[in-house]
């Protein structure tokens, strides 16, 4: 359960028609751990769910790759760390580490359904199905504050103001009755003003040159959503987007958190669970283990064989 080969979760890759018909449900539930298998494993007494393998993902870590959520809730109920992170690769040689709560950006269903239908700034939403669980507090650790913390400092600097709130940063971004309801509505107001026609824009950009040029964007370009949403999207847009609409001053910080989950999204939805070159030429995990460490930073007696635990 902590392991992934690339013939069985990326053999997915071989097939990206347009006209397919398989739904997020469709594509989850093939992807889903046997539930027999599950509460087998689990029944066992002294089973241990926290294992990480050679690239520190976790039985866990998996189960919100293959976007099964309920092998989640059950993992989580037995005591699976949900602050323990996992190695992803940004590039061939970059790679970085990150808990399942941000791993959810990987999912391969939703992942696989929204390329399909080229929309991108749906990805936004995975962390959205582990709400319920976001809730009940299992994500509620010091280790994923200090994560979040230290994305705010690496990756997205523009919102290192945001540290002052880290400590409710998941449950705003991420969460269904543990967010506020005034981040609930500025999610819904984001999305119809920045995510649907981009012509209203042409009244709150600064600049007459991004005027032109996203007076109507086709953000179902993947390059084009991401250049908008990392580039032309800013706190000055959003302020003036405030103003407008005259709501609350203290708005524009939740205007502000959508921001950085659609730019998070945008980042971290781009990383692969294995090197880039290993999900499509076939090499054993034996060799991939080898590769990375090379490369890695993990000590060479980190991890044990995937499959011993699970």
């Amino acid at each position: 359960m902590c392991d992934t080969s690339c013939t069985d979760m990326y053999e997915y890759l071989e097939d990206l028609s347009l006209c397919s018909d398989d739904t997020l449900e469709d594509n989850s539930a093939s992807l889903c751990v046997k539930q027999d298998f599950l509460t087998y494993m689990l029944s066992i007494k002294d089973t241990e769910v926290n294992i990480q393998n050679s690239r520190g993902q976790t039985a866990l870590f998996h189960c919100v790759i293959r976007g099964d959520i309920n092998a989640c809730n059950k993992l989580l109920k037995k005591g699976a760390n949900a602050a323990l992170r996992g190695t992803v690769w940004e590039t061939r040689k970059q790679k970085r580490k990150m808990s399942p709560i941000f791993a959810s950006f990987l999912s391969i269903p939703i992942q696989r359904s929204l390329n399909w239908r080229n929309l991108h700034s749906e990805l936004a939403s995975a962390p959205h199905q582990y709400g319920h669980l976001v809730d009940m507090g299992y994500f509620n650790r010091k280790e994923i504050v200090e994560e979040m913390s230290e994305y705010l400092e690496n990756d997205f600097p523009e919102f290192l103001h945001l540290r002052s709130v880290c400590d409710k940063l998941v449950n705003y971004m991420f969460g269904r009755t543990s967010s506020t309801l005034q981040q609930t509505a500025t999610r819904v107001i984001f999305k119809q003003c920045f995510l649907g026609k981009t012509c209203s824009l042409t009244q709150l950009m600064p600049a007459d040159t991004l005027k032109q040029r996203f007076s109507d964007a086709d953000l179902s370009n993947l390059d084009v959503y991401d250049e908008y949403i990392n580039f032309v999207l800013n706190k000055t847009v959003l302020r003036a987007l405030v103003d407008k609409l005259n709501l609350p001053h203290d708005s524009i910080l939740s205007f502000e958190i959508e921001l950085l989950l659609h730019q998070m999204a945008s980042r971290f939805g781009a990383c692969k669970v294995l090197p880039p070159e290993n999900m499509f030429n076939g090499e054993s995990d034996s060799s991939i283990s080898s590769d990375d460490s090379n490369n890695s930073s993990f000590s060479p007696d980190e991890g044990d064989s995937d499959l011993e635990y699970w």
